[in-house]
């Protein structure tokens, strides 16, 4: 089945509020999800972030969400997350 869902500006708002507070604690620290997946890209985030462009992008589509790890961190106004598995 798969899924997707629409962020909130506020929720936006929130992660961006979320970010600058660890990236002033951590430097460079990414949020990491709390759903808990094997095979989850949250090590690699420093690679896969820097493919992405540092402005942002308006629609961000995760294709394989997963835990969610590249979606939360990623800096877009609407972001859809899809996976095959069903309880995700």
């Amino acid at each position: 089945m798969e899924k997707s869902m629409d962020i909130s500006d506020d929720y936006i708002e929130l992660k961006e509020q979320i970010k600058k507070k660890y990236e002033r604690r951590y430097n460079n620290m990414y949020i990491k999800s709390p759903l808990n997946y094997t095979g989850g890209k949250y090590k690699l985030l420093p690679q896969i972030m820097s493919s992405f462009p540092s402005e942002g992008c308006n629609t961000f589509v995760d294709l394989f969400t997963g835990g969610l790890n590249v979606g939360v961190n990623v800096n877009a106004k609407t972001i859809y997350a899809n996976d095959r598995i069903s309880y995700l």
